[in-house]
C-alpha cells in the first residue's frame, strides 16, 4: 500500500498558517520575514531537504561519508503573472577529494532520477485538486 501524508492546517487572519503532522510536529509559515518561511520558501526547503538527505545516504552506501554536507537551493519565479516558479536548482558543497567526485556524480544523478519524490514530483508533475468540504466536527 502506498505511503499517503495528511497534514492539517488552519489559516489566521494575521497571514499565518499554523501545519501540524500526524505526528503531532507543528510550524507556521505566513509572509517572508526574519522569524518564518513563506509557502514557497517552503516548497524551496523541502527540495533542498530531500535532496540533502538522500545526498548523504546515497554517499554513505557507497563507502563515502560526508555529512555534514552543505547544500544551497534557489529558485526564481516566472516573470508577469504566471504565479509559479521557472526553475529551481539545487548545489550540493560536500568536502570530498578528486577521488570521490565519480561517487559525488552518481549520488548527484540519481537523486532526481529515482530518490527524491519532492524533485521526481517537480520535474514529473502531479495532480493537483482543490475542494471544499464542510468543516470537521469537533472532538
Amino acid at each position: 500500500m502506498p505511503k499517503s501524508y495528511r497534514i492539517r492546517l488552519v489559516a489566521n487572519a494575521d497571514g499565518t498558517v499554523v501545519a501540524e503532522n500526524e505526528h503531532g510536529a507543528r510550524m507556521v509559515m505566513g509572509p517572508s520575514g526574519p522569524d518564518r518561511f513563506s509557502p514557497v520558501e517552503l516548497l524551496v526547503v523541502a527540495l533542498g531537504g530531500c535532496s540533502g538527505m538522500d545526498f548523504v545516504d546515497l554517499m554513505a552506501k557507497q563507502r563515502r561519508p560526508v555529512a555534514p554536507v552543505e547544500l544551497e537551493v534557489t529558485a526564481e519565479r516566472e516573470p508577469g503573472d504566471a504565479q509559479r516558479l521557472a526553475w529551481l536548482r539545487v548545489a550540493y558543497r560536500p568536502e570530498v577529494d578528486e577521488r570521490d567526485a565519480s561517487k559525488v556524480e552518481r549520488a548527484r544523478r540519481t537523486i532526481p532520477e529515482k530518490t527524491c519524490t519532492v524533485s521526481r514530483t517537480l520535474m514529473h508533475r502531479c495532480a493537483v485538486k482543490h475542494v471544499v468540504e464542510s468543516p470537521r466536527a469537533a472532538g
